[in-house]
């Protein structure tokens, strides 16, 4: 009898946890398309503010080498031994310089222009991510935990 409710416990943890693991990617997904999405809007209307190209083209290219780097640098901070804060601040580092030096070549832009134009968006879409993040987090879990618990 008590193997027997061991077994359910544990069947239904097992359960439970799987089920929060593919919430949570699924989470991370739809927020990483967002941001995607949220980026290219804020790249070009910034562009457009500062009297550069606002073709969806070159804010595409400009956020695509970001969802690059974001990726490299999540799996880099998975499966490295270091303290992810340390990863989060080489990740920003590397986001900044590279999408500088993009931002340069495809506006046709001086450099310290470029870094204070991607400066600008990435803080922008940070903060705008957190708010989403924190939402869309907020209703995967309670559709997760209406799903387990119906």
């Amino acid at each position: 009898m008590i193997l027997q409710i061991g077994d359910f416990i544990g069947d239904w943890l097992g359960t439970l946890i799987g089920g929060l693991f593919i919430a949570l990617i699924l989470a991370v997904a739809i927020i990483a398309v967002i941001a995607f999405i949220i980026g290219v809007a804020l790249t070009r209307w910034l562009a457009k503010r500062k009297d550069w190209s606002d073709s969806w083209g070159k804010a595409i290219i400009v956020n695509i080498i970001w969802i690059i780097i974001s990726i490299s640098m999540f799996f880099l901070i998975n499966y490295v031994q270091f303290d992810p804060t340390i990863l989060y601040v080489i990740a920003l580092i590397v986001s900044l310089l590279v999408g500088a030096i993009v931002v340069a070549k495809i506006y046709d832009q001086g450099f310290l222009s470029s870094l204070g134009f991607v400066l600008i968006i990435l803080i922008l879409l940070f903060i705008i991510m957190l708010i989403v993040s924190i939402v869309i987090l907020f209703l995967v879990v309670m559709i997760f935990i209406v799903l387990i618990f119906s």
